[in-house]
């Protein structure tokens, strides 16, 4: 599995996907049973919001991405980020990610369901 970003989390982490685990140590070692294999290939900050520690980013991360063995396509996420500064690192506190989706074909859909 090739990851798309590397990320230092500050606090906790909780996600609907990692139910609720906590800490950054047990999301990365639950993220390495998805079954998902992809490649980062660009991203673009949409809005950005800047203060002394706070920094808050919309961005698009396009990539391609290999799901539970199905052929490579675009995985596009429309991405928001909060980092908090810390000394002199920014370090992320939150990170949400919405994917933006293709139309999908009927035979494509099938195909997903019969898996």
């Amino acid at each position: 599995m090739s990851e798309a970003f590397v990320i230092e989390v500050a606090g906790e982490a909780v996600g609907a996907i990692f139910r609720e685990l906590i800490g950054f140590r047990f999301v990365s070692l639950k993220h390495t049973h998805l079954p998902l294999d992809g490649k980062m290939f660009a991203s673009v900050v949409l809005r950005s919001f800047v203060t002394d520690d706070l920094m808050v980013l919309v961005t698009l991360e396009e990539q391609t991405a290999t799901i539970a063995g199905m052929p490579q396509q675009p995985w596009s996420l429309r991405v928001t980020q909060v980092y908090r500064r810390e000394q002199d690192q920014w370090k992320v506190v939150h990170r949400h990610a919405d994917p933006l989706v293709r139309p999908r074909s009927m035979a494509e859909t099938l195909a997903l369901l019969a898996q």
